[in-house]
């Protein structure tokens, strides 16, 4: 049973499907899916895409269209880790954020899903902001 949200919320990952990602980010929580095995089916969908744009097989729309869909199911991946207290090893801590006026939120953004998938905890501070 817990098989199939995993297998799918991965694929969604993997088709660039938001809604899809979302929702089947519930149905793992929903089915009291370990919360840890979530988050490391959302890191191996991402890191697939990933393989496949530095093998050349993927461009950029494909790696931005994953990350949007990892970023859909992330928030409620890590609000039931929170709720189940569940810990995950990271690797570091990482803030991430953009100065006022600078364009490159897409680029924040896939670099901030990315470095979750490889293990840190990101705290992205959004955009806009004044020096």
């Amino acid at each position: 049973m817990a098989v199939e949200p995993l297998e799918n919320l991965k694929r969604a990952v993997m088709e660039y499907d938001t809604e899809a990602a979302a929702s089947w980010a519930r149905k793992a929580v929903e089915a009291k899916v370990d919360p840890i095995k979530a988050v490391d089916a959302l890191t191996e969908a991402i890191r697939q895409v990933g393989d496949g744009f530095g093998r050349g097989e993927l461009w950029l729309p494909d790696l931005v269209g994953a990350a949007d869909a990892m970023q859909a199911a992330t928030p409620i991946i890590e609000e039931e880790l929170k709720r189940t207290g569940a810990k995950r090893e990271t690797m570091g801590i990482v803030v991430a954020g953009t100065v006022f006026g600078d364009i490159h939120s897409i680029g924040k953004s896939m670099v901030c899903t990315l470095l979750t998938a490889g293990g840190f905890e990101v705290h992205d501070l959004g955009g806009e902001y004044q020096g």
